[in-house]
């Protein structure tokens, strides 16, 4: 949930992708992340628009919550 926190907050790109790398790595590996993802919900919207990356892995955990 830390994680998650911290992604509601103006990050800078660097920060904001390896947050994003971390959550997936936990996400992928524990169904109750997702979970966790979907309860308190993932807001990518601010983070999308610094890179492509970050539009990449914000989409794929949006996937991964949505399942």
């Amino acid at each position: 949930s830390a994680i998650l926190e911290c992604l509601q907050k103006d990050l800078p790109e660097t920060t904001a992708y390896n947050l994003m790398t971390g959550l997936l790595q936990l996400m992928k590996s524990n169904e109750e992340m997702c979970d966790l993802a979907g309860v308190v919900g993932m807001n990518c919207s601010a983070h999308q628009k610094l890179s492509p990356r970050l539009r990449s892995l914000c989409d794929e955990a949006q996937t991964m919550t949505a399942l």
